[in-house]
């Protein structure tokens, strides 16, 4: 009787991490971090900076900046999660915000 019983408790214990395996597998994962958008966020970021502008441009280029360095840190919280859990959506939103500013 407690071998059959520990036979039992095992099979269960194999088929409850392959479904749990199964279902880790087959949700939807996320895409791959936008770091070509971070690239060209940066880039553009950085050609506007060369060129001469008026001081109340200074305001605008500290905007982007912030928004530039939020998306950075939303993009790297976003990595330190489990696959399946990870959304960089809100840093796509706020590196094109940055690009529209």
């Amino acid at each position: 009787m407690k071998r059959s019983s520990v036979t039992l408790v095992l099979v269960a214990a194999i088929a409850g991490f392959i479904s749990l395996a199964t279902v880790t597998a087959l949700l939807p994962g996320c895409h791959d971090a936008p770091e070509g958008l971070y690239s060209k966020t940066e880039s553009t970021l950085r050609k506007v900076r060369q060129r001469p502008t008026s001081s109340y441009a200074d305001n605008i280029y500290k905007r982007a900046d912030s928004l530039l360095l939020a998306g950075r840190l939303e993009m790297a919280r976003q990595n330190g999660r489990l696959g399946p859990f990870r959304d960089y959506a809100a840093a796509e939103s706020l590196f094109n915000l940055a690009l529209k500013t």
